[in-house]
This record gives C-alpha cells, sequence and structure tokens, in this order.
C-alpha cells in the first residue's frame, strides 16, 4: 500500500471530489487511504462538514476513509428540501452505489449518527459494524429543547465569531486553531434554509421504531459532558442493543472525537478489527 496522504486544513477543501446523484444533487467528498478492504464511511453532524473527521484522519492509517459533505453542507448542493432523516439515508445509500461498494463500516457522529443508524436499518445488507458518536434514538430537537430554543431566534448571516458559533463549535480548539477558524467559517455560511429544515426534520425524528431491524455491530461513543444527547439517550441504545459496546468520554462534550481523537482512533480501529468486545462500565480518562 502506497504511503497515505492526509490533506491540511487549508488543503481539505480542495482536496474533495465531486459526485451527481440521480436527482441531480451534487454530493461532495473526501477520500483518504486505498486500502482494498472495506471503507469507512463517516457521516458529520449538523452544520459540520466532512472536514469533521480530520482529526481522526491521520490516526486510521489501515483504512479507506469516505468522508461526505452532506447535502446542504460544505460543498454539497443546498436544495430547498430533502433533509428528513430517512431521505439523507437514501443518499448515502445512492452514494454507495455510485461508488460500485457493496458494503461499509459506518460512522456517524450526531444527525450523522441518525442517519447511520437509519441506513443500517433500511439497508443492512451495505452495513457492517456501526459506530456511533453522540447520538440517541431520537433528536433533542423539538420545541423546548436544546437545539430548538438555541437555532429558531438566529439571525442571518451569521458571524463566525459571535457567541453562538463559538459555543457551537466549543472543542474545535482541541484540534487546534485553523481547524477551529475553518469550522467557525464552514458553520457560518451554512445557508440558512438548510438550519431550519434540519431542525424540522430532526423535530420529528424518532428511530426507536426501527432498531430492531438493525443487525449490526454496534460501538456507542459518548462525552458526559454533551448537553444534546444525554446518558438517558444512552440508555435507549443499549436498551434496543443490548450487545452493543459503550465506550462513555470522562470530561467531553458532543464531540469527542475532536477532544480525544487518539484514544478514540485506538478503539475504533479495535473494534473494527474485531478486538473490542467488552463494555466500558466506567467513563474513559479524558486526555486533550
Amino acid at each position: 500500500m502506497s504511503e497515505i496522504h492526509i490533506p491540511s486544513q487549508s488543503q481539505w477543501i480542495e482536496q474533495k471530489k465531486r459526485m451527481r446523484l440521480f436527482d441531480e444533487i451534487d454530493l461532495a467528498y473526501i477520500e483518504i487511504g486505498d486500502d482494498p478492504g472495506k471503507p469507512l464511511l463517516m457521516i458529520h453532524g449538523f452544520t459540520d462538514t466532512s472536514r469533521t473527521w480530520s482529526s481522526l484522519a491521520g490516526l486510521l492509517p489501515n483504512r479507506r476513509l469516505i468522508a461526505i459533505d452532506l447535502r446542504g453542507h460544505g460543498d454539497s448542493s443546498s436544495p430547498e428540501s430533502g433533509y428528513a432523516v430517512d431521505q439523507l439515508a437514501r443518499e448515502m445509500s445512492e452514494f454507495l452505489d455510485r461508488l460500485e461498494i457493496d458494503r461499509v463500516d459506518v460512522i456517524g457522529h450526531s444527525l450523522g449518527s441518525l442517519i447511520a443508524q437509519a441506513l443500517a436499518a433500511f439497508f443492512p445488507d451495505k452495513v457492517d459494524k456501526l459506530i456511533l458518536v453522540a447520538s440517541g434514538v431520537r433528536a433533542p430537537a423539538g420545541p423546548g429543547e436544546l437545539l430548538w430554543e438555541k437555532i429558531s431566534p438566529l439571525r442571518f448571516p451569521l458571524d463566525p465569531q459571535d457567541e453562538f458559533i463559538s459555543e457551537w463549535c466549543r472543542d474545535a480548539l482541541y484540534v487546534n486553531a485553523e481547524f477551529d477558524h475553518l469550522s467557525r467559517w464552514e458553520v457560518s455560511k451554512t445557508p440558512r434554509h438548510v438550519w431550519r429544515s434540519v431542525l424540522q426534520a430532526l423535530s420529528i425524528t424518532d428511530l426507536s421504531h426501527i432498531q430492531h431491524l438493525i443487525q449490526s455491530e454496534l460501538l456507542i461513543i459518548w462525552g458526559d459532558q454533551d448537553r444534546a444527547f444525554r446518558r438517558s439517550d444512552q440508555d435507549d441504545l443499549i436498551n434496543a442493543h443490548p450487545n452493543a459496546i459503550f465506550l462513555p468520554v470522562a470530561g467531553s462534550g458532543h464531540a469527542p472525537h475532536w477532544v480525544v481523537a487518539d484514544m478514540l482512533a485506538q478503539k475504533i480501529e479495535s473494534f473494527l478489527s474485531g478486538r473490542l468486545r467488552s463494555y466500558c462500565k466506567e467513563p474513559e480518562v479524558l486526555r486533550p
């Protein structure tokens, strides 16, 4: 296998490829590594882009990584509609078909973890192992809940330096200053209709009734300071999947893959290789 090139933060956008799907939507994605084995599809969270996985990319050298920009995010098309979780999952299925990939492992963060669940439930022949980061069976996005109360009052255009985006990207500095700067910029340029459409879709998303369709081996990663998905949300997942491996990360919030990328990369590699098999009953020690 040839030496793997990991794009720098400044190179990330120029390294993206483009794919036209059947409904005339262009999806941007970045592909790292040329391992002939099963790829790892990486699905980011709400208003993030494929860049969110850059902190892990260099720590998984034996994998073919495919990190997508979801519809409405990053450099992908931003149509006015089509942001329901099930539709985004179908889009991921079509994306894999166009790449002529029969079966993948999948990691999803937040919104991406809900899409990953739907992909595994509705297209079980395409998903082998499943990793959920900052997840649950429902999104905390309805009226009176955290996301609704944060997003509904927003005024556009957004300033990358304002208090809301500082809070939204609060853990980005754990990666580096350039990642923090570019992440803020990418969040701020997410179109208003995407913020609204995704929020509305999440407010009525409940995946509890399709959990029994998910047959994948499952790793659940959760930061114990996450204010969006709480411990009760993890219990819902664990109760639905009693054989899942639960990995809580002490001191981390909503983006543990930014805060302790090195530790999580080791756990992820062990899980994908079949060596991580037991529950982590106590939170891992945070090593920022």
